[in-house]
């Protein structure tokens, strides 16, 4: 399958799932009301959307989808000529690893809820310590996998200069 249909797959997996949840039923006072001590300057909510097992799992799902879009778009770039490169094997490992830790991020954010945040990572909440320390670096590997590889898996120096003979051939016509 090519990665366009897989996009466009993806796509219509987020437009499902934003219509699921359009008519899905809605959590009960999540959007809060006045603070009984400081009045109408500060909202408060008694319910989570979290608390709610369908919010929660379409949450996820579309948190998969947009990775997934993200994944997509990342393997495209790594194609040169229609045929994978050398980097696609590190693009698929790295989004595998993303997803994992995206996964973890979630359960550890749903336990933090239940658990009236007492799960603590290196002095700071579990999910936040799940997307600085895991999260945040999958994407410079990526672009790191870009830069070491770029002129061996996308272009060379050979095409470069090819390309530019063919422009200047064309502008001295």
């Amino acid at each position: 399958m090519s990665a366009f249909k897989i996009l466009l797959a993806v796509l219509i997996g987020l437009l499902i799932i934003i219509v699921g949840l359009a008519v899905s039923p809605q959590v009960p006072m999540a959007t809060g009301m006045p603070h009984p001590e400081f009045g109408t300057n500060i909202l408060i909510a008694p319910n989570n959307i979290d608390q709610e097992s369908h919010t929660r799992w379409m949450g996820y799902l579309y948190g998969l989808g947009i990775i997934g879009v993200f994944w997509t778009f990342i393997t495209i770039g790594t194609r040169k000529k229609g045929k994978k490169t050398v980097m696609f094997r590190w693009v698929a490992a790295c989004f595998i690893i993303y997803i994992i830790v995206y996964t973890m991020m979630t359960r550890s954010h749903w336990s933090y809820t239940e658990h009236n945040g007492s799960d603590f990572i290196f002095s700071m909440p579990a999910p936040t310590a799940w997307m600085i320390y895991g999260m945040w670096f999958i994407p410079i590997i990526i672009t790191l996998a870009f830069v070491v590889f770029f002129e061996k898996a996308v272009i060379s120096d050979e095409e470069i200069t090819e390309f530019e003979s063919f422009i200047q051939s064309r502008t001295d016509s």
